[in-house]
């Protein structure tokens, strides 16, 4: 790589901290996307199982 002339930026792709906030929000996005779907999972489950023990009555 060639040095930058003092008081230049390096060229070249650099890591910032505003590239760590989008990482962190990415991941925070995702954890929470998946706690919700496994959540949404077990309820249908649980929703199934209970339908089951009720089989002649409605859910109304």
């Amino acid at each position: 790589m060639i040095p930058a002339p003092p008081g230049q930026e390096p060229a070249g792709f650099t890591v910032g901290p505003e590239l760590w906030l989008l990482l962190l929000g990415v991941i925070a996005t995702i954890g929470v996307a998946l706690i919700f779907f496994f959540l949404m999972r077990r309820m249908v489950q649980e929703e199934h199982e209970h339908a089951g023990d009720d089989e002649g009555e409605s859910l109304e």
